[in-house]
């Protein structure tokens, strides 16, 4: 379990993460519940040297930079406060430098946890699922949905 405080005050929550392309590297990340898919800026994946998912087409996505289209890259791993994912499938899109972060931590990532967003007392809580329990969730999701009879 991680177990995180923050300034509820302040308008982005950033988290630190060990991101494994060819090589690896820590990286602030915002948390983003907008975002469907994690992203990177082109320049951290650069950094990993995280290699393009060739059968993967280049996906059109709106950032708050406007209209892109991202390649989808692979990285081994990424580890959030000792709690490690992977395979992680990234997107690569420019992202505001205001935002003072080398990505963007959506839900494909943060469906893997119960979150607990604690205003009130600035704490955040990412339990993680068990393994079984998270390709449960996501094909409860992604079932098209029943029709009556």
């Amino acid at each position: 379990m991680i177990q995180l405080t923050f300034d509820p005050r302040v308008r982005l929550i950033r988290l630190r993460a060990t991101l494994v392309g060819a090589r690896p590297r820590s990286a602030t990340l915002v948390l983003d519940t907008g975002a469907s898919l994690t992203v990177l800026t082109p320049r951290a994946v650069a950094a990993l040297d995280a290699p393009v998912v060739p059968e993967a087409p280049d996906m059109p996505i709106l950032t708050a930079c406007g209209r892109a289209n991202t390649a989808q890259h692979h990285l081994a791993s990424l580890d959030l406060y000792g709690e490690r994912l992977g395979p992680v499938r990234v997107l690569s899109a420019p992202l505001p430098l205001q935002i003072r972060a080398e990505g963007l931590l959506g839900l494909d990532v943060l469906r893997h946890f119960n979150v607990t967003l604690d205003f009130e007392h600035g704490e955040l809580t990412l339990e993680r699922f068990p393994t079984d329990r998270v390709k449960e969730t996501i094909a409860t999701y992604s079932a098209p949905p029943a029709r009556a009879a």
